[in-house]
């Protein structure tokens, strides 16, 4: 019998063997991946702390605190402890994409909009000079753009970064959203005439 014929039984038997040797870090893996398909994702966290602690490669050890910090913020609804969670593996991991779109995330739910601007400027910054995709440019200044506006009421600031959006990916969709948005507030009503002409046909 395969083990998701049977697999409550199959967590019962992985478990067995990791209260007898629980450094037996081959059976943590399958017993993580059983335990994300039951929807047990309490246990799943503390398998999760404990093949981070086990391995010895810097780049596996962060990627396990990446999926950890997602079960704390997804499933958990425990931010503080996702945030701390992705530092440490930005610490581990400071060139990870991954890890970094995370924290900035992470940081913007929990009042630490300051913080997600500077280090996704930090990664625009990175992607510029490796010439990165103009669409992954184009997103990190619209999540600039967007905490700047809405969590800071820069509205200056905000409209800068959605500029420098839209000079790498001339319509992109959430610029010109955040566009219409920033002229809907303002004071200039041909702005916002502008910016609701250019959002109708992206958004079709």
């Amino acid at each position: 019998a395969s083990e998701m014929e049977f697999p409550e039984r199959s967590v019962e038997a992985y478990q067995a063997l990791l209260d007898r040797w629980p450094e037996e870090n081959s059976a943590y893996a399958p017993l993580d991946d059983l335990l994300g398909k039951l929807e047990r994702f309490g246990e799943q966290a503390v398998v999760l702390q404990k093949r981070a602690a086990l391995t010895t490669d810097t780049s596996e050890r962060a990627g396990l605190l990446r999926r950890l910090a997602a079960i704390y913020a997804d499933h958990q609804g425990d931010l503080d402890e996702a945030l701390s969670v992705l530092r440490r593996a930005r610490g581990l991991a400071p060139d990870d994409d991954g890890i970094a779109d995370d924290l900035i995330s992470a940081l913007a739910k929990t009042n630490g909009a300051s913080e997600a601007i500077s280090l996704a400027q930090e990664r625009i910054a990175h992607l510029e000079k490796r010439d990165g995709a103009r669409g992954d440019l184009a997103a990190l200044y619209v999540r600039v753009a967007t905490l700047r506006l809405d969590v800071l009421g820069e509205r200056g600031e905000a409209e800068t970064a959605l500029k420098k959006a839209l000079d790498y990916v001339r319509d992109h969709p959430s610029a010109l959203a955040v566009l219409s948005r920033l002229a809907e507030g303002g004071e200039d009503p041909a702005k916002y005439g502008e910016a609701l002409v250019r959002e109708a046909p992206a958004a079709v």
